[in-house]
């Protein structure tokens, strides 16, 4: 047995040598520290309880992450790079002629695997609420973004409805006036803030539950402290002729207004003088609840490429990404572009794909991230992460 003579000092005893009295009187301060020593164990078996919760992503209702996919509408979807895809769930399904090898038919096939493959609590209540936005169509005064699904929690029964909206979509039926980056970050930042709409109701074709007493719906209210993301998949460059507006939009939200300059052999001219990296930039920095805490928005880009057309296109998506505080990503079939949405889903840096790292995946030049080589970044622990890998492999074995 061992006393304790002193806090610093301990004497091995001879049990046999004592009576029972004797043996209780002797063990009484031990019993005393037993005792808060199991207390102390069970506080710490509940704060790595809690810890593992939050890591998973069991946020409440009211504080699930927000993610406004941004998809570029623009005649660059129509771009032609010769890759086919497939449904997970609907394998004999055929793009439209118009569809077949551009673009847009194979971020079509992406974000309906995406949605089909993202995981639910076990209950099939959401983890996420996601919502999808396109550039406003013809005229182009109406220049901007709008919400085509309003955000909404991803359960088990409603991804049916948000899977036909993406299917739906039409090349030539859905295409937007200009390629609006500036302006479409302003609409969605007046979206994840539970702003007045801009140019988001101009048009015909946006989900009327996005919008209530002439305000976008945030999920969770005012005060949610939900963590809020974009996801902007881009086609080519910037093509809108509205920079001064956006200049002007981002100066009246209290925006830094200092442009940020690029070598030209980097980034051309055409593409610094919008505006769209200076708005990552700055809802990166601002907050946009009232609740506690610091509920920014952070940035992810994916530049689909390919195509003759895209140019130095890419590094200006990277470039919204750096100041956004997200991760920049690059694919050129379905099966990449399917990979690059589910680690940024995957990836639980401060809950949800922050970690802001660079990867190019399958049919980038050499001397970038192999895919293969990706896989190794992702933390190991998380039961999100594990639901939604899963499927990702799934997926991609079928593309």
């Amino acid at each position: 047995m061992i006393e304790i003579e002193s806090p610093r000092r301990l004497r091995i005893m001879n049990l046999q040598s004592l009576t029972f009295p004797v043996l209780l009187a002797k063990i009484r301060p031990l019993l005393g520290i037993a005792v808060v020593m199991f207390l102390a164990l069970c506080s710490l078996t509940n704060v790595l309880a809690e810890d593992i919760d939050i890591y998973a992503g069991e946020a409440s209702d009211a504080d699930r992450p927000n993610v406004l996919i941004i998809l570029d509408s623009s005649a660059n979807w129509s771009a032609s790079i010769g890759q086919s895809c497939s449904l997970i769930d609907a394998p004999t399904y055929v793009p439209s002629t118009q569809e077949s090898g551009t673009k847009m038919a194979i971020e079509k096939c992406a974000l309906y695997n995406l949605i089909h493959g993202l995981p639910t609590k076990a209950d099939g209540s959401a983890l996420f609420n996601v919502g999808l936005m396109l550039f406003n169509e013809s005229p182009a005064a109406n220049s901007g973004g709008y919400v085509r699904r309003a955000l909404m929690p991803v359960t088990s029964s409603n991804k049916a409805a948000f899977k036909q909206i993406i299917r739906n979509l039409s090349i030539l039926g859905d295409k937007g006036n200009n390629a609006a980056f500036s302006k479409s970050l302003h609409e969605a930042f007046l979206v994840l803030s539970g702003g007045v709409p801009y140019k988001g109701i101009a048009g015909s074709k946006w989900d009327p539950a996005a919008v209530s007493g002439g305000r976008y719906v945030r999920p969770g209210g005012s005060k949610s402290c939900a963590r809020n993301f974009i996801i902007f998949i881009g086609n080519g460059g910037p093509g809108e002729v509205t920079d001064n507006e956006a200049l002007a939009l981002l100066s009246g939200l209290g925006g830094n207004t200092t442009k940020i300059n690029y070598p030209t052999a980097y980034i051309k001219n055409s593409d610094q003088s919008n505006w769209a990296d200076e708005y990552t930039r700055f809802m990166n920095g601002t907050d946009v609840s009232a609740g506690t805490g610091r509920q920014n928005i952070i940035t992810h880009t994916i530049a689909v490429t390919g195509a003759s057309s895209d140019g130095l296109y890419p590094n200006f998506m990277r470039a919204m990404a750096n100041q956004g505080g997200g991760s920049y990503y690059a694919a050129s079939n379905a099966s990449a572009l399917t990979q690059a949405l589910t680690e940024i889903f995957n990836d639980p840096g401060g809950g949800f794909g922050v970690l802001g790292r660079e990867s190019t995946l399958v049919g980038q030049p050499p001397g970038h991230l192999p895919e293969s080589d990706l896989r190794g970044h992702l933390p190991a622990r998380c039961a999100v992460c594990t639901a939604l890998d899963g499927q990702s492999q799934a997926v991609s074995g079928g593309l």
